[in-house]
Formats: structure tokens, sequence, C-alpha cells
């Protein structure tokens, strides 16, 4: 550690994570005041995305999230917890008496977003109900603006294509391609039940997303995509509601993801926000070579 500090009833303790995988293990005591009883402070710190633990309680970072500071009040049993945050943002503070199971102590925190690179959460007295307590604050992203798991129909998503013969159809996998959708038992996909044809250039358009107001936001997705890797390939536009080209290929993807569905999180260019835009997904092919094809499933359009 690089500090023990004693501050009239407040015990700090500032620590250096070891970054090699190895375990630290370190004891601390607090000379009481007068009439004070002793406090005795075990210390457990290991590398595993900064693990740190202060006598009955203890903090866990998770995606990305620093733990900057854990301070113990041993008058009133309270345990401070500050953690690294991004100003705007709100977070949920989890605790857990084994690392496995985890429960909410305070959800949408701080009230309003943080205000600083830095937020504190207090837990009063966890001392009084587990004899080991971790912690761990968790990022909770905005709302979507736009969702859709493709369970509730076609609805307003439309598609078309070039008359090769191949088009997206909105159902469940069979055949070729996936096993099955990502979530539910619907997806849409460039002919469900077949590979696609040669010369093949089909789109799939979503319905109009409102992101008038929103300066930043992110298009997530999960897809399959089995297709002849730098010959044919799979592209991301963006539109607006007339049909216009706003972004032109947002995303390219020329190499396979035939092993299982996988999430694609892109950030929407300055040009794409403020405004209503549509989503087009468009697969093109050459001609030679007939695979599974593209599918998409759960798409979301979010603030950041």
């Amino acid at each position: 550690g690089d500090g023990v500090g004693n501050n009239d009833d407040k015990f700090n303790v500032d620590i250096d994570v070891p970054m090699d995988g190895t375990w630290v293990q370190i004891s601390g005591e607090q000379v009481a005041p007068p009439g004070a009883a002793w406090i005795t402070v075990p210390i457990m710190v290991a590398e595993m995305d900064d693990i740190m633990a202060i006598d009955d309680a203890s903090l866990t970072t998770v995606g990305g999230m620093a733990v900057t500071d854990v301070a113990l009040d041993p008058g009133s049993g309270d345990v401070s917890v500050g953690f690294s945050s991004i100003s705007g943002r709100v977070y949920e503070v989890q605790y857990s008496d084994n690392m496995v199971d985890w429960n909410p102590l305070v959800s949408d925190y701080p009230p309003g977003g943080a205000t600083s690179d830095l937020t504190t959460y207090v837990d009063a007295n966890p001392g009084a109900t587990a004899d080991q307590r971790y912690y761990r604050p968790v990022y909770v992203p905005p709302p979507a603006l736009f969702f859709d798991d493709m369970e509730s129909g076609v609805g307003e998503w439309t598609k078309g294509d070039n008359g090769s013969g191949t088009e997206w159809e909105h159902g469940g996998p069979s055949v070729v391609g996936p096993s099955g959708a990502f979530s539910g038992d619907n997806c849409w996909g460039t002919d469900l039940d077949n590979n696609y044809n040669t010369q093949t250039e089909a789109w799939l358009r979503s319905p109009t997303i409102d992101l008038t107001g929103v300066n930043a936001a992110e298009l997530s997705f999960q897809h399959f995509l089995h297709i002849d890797p730098g010959f044919h390939w799979g592209e991301i536009n963006i539109l607006d509601p007339l049909g216009n080209l706003v972004v032109d290929d947002l995303l390219v993807i020329d190499q396979p993801v035939n092993a299982d569905w996988r999430a694609r999180i892109v950030p929407l260019p300055p040009e794409a926000t403020n405004k209503e835009i549509v989503v087009e997904y468009r697969m093109v092919t050459d001609n030679l070579g007939n695979l599974p094809g593209w599918y998409i499933d759960d798409v979301a359009v979010s603030p950041k």
C-alpha cells in the first residue's frame, strides 16, 4: 500500500493494486482514542479487475470503473465507497455476500447523474448484517430510443431487392443459418430457408427513429453473417425518412460471423443525430457462391 491515514474517526486505506496477478495480504490497525474500541482492518487485494476488501466490506469494479477510495467510519460502521464515474451517467450500487449473487443497494445513483469523475456512495453500517460484504458499481445505460426484438411481427420494417430471388424474410431460421433467433423465436434473415442467390442486392430498412434533440447515439444489434469473405458483404447505411442517403457505409462487414450470433455496437456520426433517421441493412453478392447470408435481431438505438 502507499499510505494509511488517521483523520479523526475515519480510517482510510489507499492501495496500489498489483498488476502481475499475485495476491497481497495486508493488515492495518488504528490506535483508538481514549475510551474508544480498537478496530482491526484486514485488507486483501487481487488483480481481478481490481478487487478491494476492507473489514466487513469490499468493492469490486466492473465495466472498466475503478475503485478510488474505501473508508470505514468506526463510530457509525458506515462504509464509503468511491468509484470513477462519467458526468451525467447513473449507476446501480450492488452488494453481495459471496460475489456470486448480487443485490441492489441503490439504483439510478447519484440522482440526476454523476457531476464529476468521482462518485461516492455510503453504505450505512453493513457490518451489522453481514460478516463479509462485497460491493460493485454497475453503469445503468439510458433507455433505448428504439428497440425491436422482432417478436411483434414485421411492423414498420420495409424491404426490397434487385430481383435476384433473394429477399429479407421475417420469422424463425430453418434449414440454413443460425439454429434459431438470438432472442425469442423471430429475426430477419436473407431467405430464412435457403442460401442466398448470386448477384443479390437486398436491403432491410427500420422504422423511422426520432433522434431529435439527441446529439450522441449508438446503434447496437445481434447478427449472424455467413458469406463469401472478401467478395460478398453486408453494409449499414443511414437514410432519412424519405430514403435519401445520410451516411453511406456506416459499417461494412465482408468477413463471416458464422459460428454464432455476435453483438455489434456502432457509434452514429454527428450527421446522423439530432434528426429522424432510418437504419438500412444491405447485403451485396457477386456472381459466385451461395451461402446462408445475413441474419439480424435485437436492433436498438440508444443515447450515449
